[in-house]
């Protein structure tokens, strides 16, 4: 009897390693790298020279937000990316890709960043899936806890509207801008009580240009207004006021506490999936030049994210959003794999 016991005891024994051994299969993460590159048509992004493509301008500016990146296992599984803290570029949640370097054309810092880090249980993975945005919890957030990469003013439009989640620019001799920046508009809070001191944000004055060291991370502290019309949202460029060709870019919110989270009509997300992702090879790739593609370069080209501007139109079909309602369209995008 007592051999007995021991047989069973081992085999159940035996059985409880096996199954501890395959959920440490399952479990079993890997460090990956997802790493991005830019090209202007078929030549090289730089921020120093001038592209044919672009009718002659250069580039000025390249960032954009990356969250909700996916990867899509052999059962067809989206699998979540647990992405590394980096105090500069990226949190838990989302990562930023800079492309800038502050040199020619570009305005910036020399800091660039064109990957992002992460872990991943291990396994096969055949698709890639993300959006290019900020996390809803995080975009309309009290700046006071903002991760660093969303210390940028001139990647902030107001509180209310929270952040540019991708921004474009290019700029001829002239020093006349083209952009497109990219974020949610048409944003609302329901509660209308403000404390004492504090500014009403969807009745203020018209916007007003912010400094170039508010550009380069130097804010001032001052309250400055948002545009009276949430929906023709704009950004913070630090750019001069007294140029009117400049990107038209709306001032640096002030830090006002929200009971409620802001509502968006248009969310303005781009959602990217890409088929016969290799997590060994594969890049994902942005062809800067098909952001500005059909539009009539010869004259300023500027979009907020407002029906009332009229090159959003082209924009936004070239990143495939709905202009109308700012959801994602199925068209092809600006992303692709290499």
């Amino acid at each position: 009897m007592a051999l007995r016991t021991s047989f069973i005891c081992r085999s159940a024994l035996s059985t409880t390693l096996l199954t501890l051994l395959a959920c440490d299969e399952k479990t079993l993460e890997k460090q990956v790298k997802i790493e991005f590159t830019a090209s202007v048509g078929d030549e090289a992004f730089t921020c120093t020279d001038s592209y044919e493509v672009l009718g002659g301008q250069a580039p000025a500016d390249l960032r954009f937000y990356v969250s909700a990146l996916h990867l899509i296992d052999d059962q067809g599984q989206a699998v979540a990316l647990n992405l590394d803290e980096n105090t500069n570029f990226q949190d838990q949640q989302f990562a930023l890709i800079d492309f800038e370097t502050g040199q020619g054309s570009c305005r910036g810092d020399a800091e660039t960043n064109t990957q992002i880090t992460g872990k991943l249980p291990a396994g096969t993975y055949s698709a890639i899936e993300f959006e290019v945005s900020v996390p809803k919890a995080i975009n309309h957030s009290n700046p006071a806890d903002f991760p660093s990469l969303l210390q940028s003013p001139s990647m902030a439009w107001s509180w209310l509207l929270g952040f540019k989640y991708l921004k474009a620019e290019i700029v001829n001799d002239q020093g006349v801008y083209s952009v497109l920046h990219l974020g949610s508009t048409g944003c609302s809070r329901d509660d209308a009580t403000h404390a004492q001191g504090e500014i009403n944000l969807e009745h203020s004055a018209e916007p007003q240009q912010v400094s170039e060291a508010e550009d380069t991370g130097q804010l001032h502290g001052k309250h400055q207004t948002m545009m009276h019309h949430a929906h023709s949202a704009a950004g913070s460029t630090g750019v001069d006021d007294s140029d009117s060709h400049q990107p038209k870019d709306e001032a640096h919110g002030p830090s006002l506490p929200l009971t409620s989270p802001p509502i968006c009509s248009n969310p303005n997300r781009i959602k990217v999936r890409l088929d016969q992702f290799d997590l060994d090879s594969s890049r994902i790739h942005l062809d800067f030049s098909k952001i500005f593609s059909e539009l009539n370069l010869d004259a300023e080209q500027q979009c907020h994210g407002s029906t009332e501007e009229t090159a959003c139109s082209t924009y936004f079909d070239n990143v495939a959003l709905n202009l109308e309602t700012g959801a994602a369209t199925d068209a092809e995008n600006i992303f692709t794999l290499r």
